[in-house]
């Protein structure tokens, strides 16, 4: 009943009884609008002031409702996989040189050199190997063990360039 009139605001109910989850949850709208979550338990309605803080969490994504601990292991549905924020429009690519990666515009590249939650932009964060063009997470051990080529679907063995020009 309060959602009717409430316009500018998106009203979740998370139920105890449910194991914390969703049980009413506000129909996405394209409007810019404040989110309001109510924690229902024991027929009680209490304020979740905030839903990172509630669920234990670093940050909480209000479009796809989940919670996560490190900006660069989230991806939305709508989230640009370049700049991670929200609605980026593609219009006059730009490339960084520092981290090797083509961005959808001024404003994907400029998102992508902003901090976030821990500081590091998204720049600083993932960067794209010249030779291969793989993306690599230079917070994951996997940047600095990084052997470019692709892997055998057979036996997992890692092909680089100089076995694929001996061989041909």
């Amino acid at each position: 009943m309060f959602q009717k009139y409430l316009t500018r605001y998106e009203i979740n109910i998370i139920s105890a009884d449910h194991d914390n989850a969703i049980i009413h949850p506000a129909k996405p709208t394209d409007l810019d609008v404040k989110h309001i979550y109510l924690y229902l338990h024991h027929n009680h309605y209490d304020v979740i002031t905030t839903m990172p803080g509630f669920l234990g969490k670093s940050y909480f994504c209000h479009k796809c409702r989940q919670s996560y601990d490190q900006t660069i292991s989230h991806i939305c549905p709508d989230m640009c996989k370049s700049c991670r924020s929200l609605n980026c429009v593609v219009k006059d690519p730009v490339k960084c040189d520092q981290c090797n990666r083509m961005f959808k515009s001024k404003t994907c590249y400029d998102q992508h050199k902003k901090p976030v939650g821990n500081g590091k932009s998204v720049c600083q964060g993932i960067k794209k190997c010249e030779k291969c063009k793989k993306s690599l997470n230079v917070n994951c051990l996997d940047s600095e063990k990084h052997i470019c080529g692709r892997k055998c679907t057979t036996c997992g063995m890692i092909i680089n360039e100089k076995v694929l020009h001996t061989e041909t």
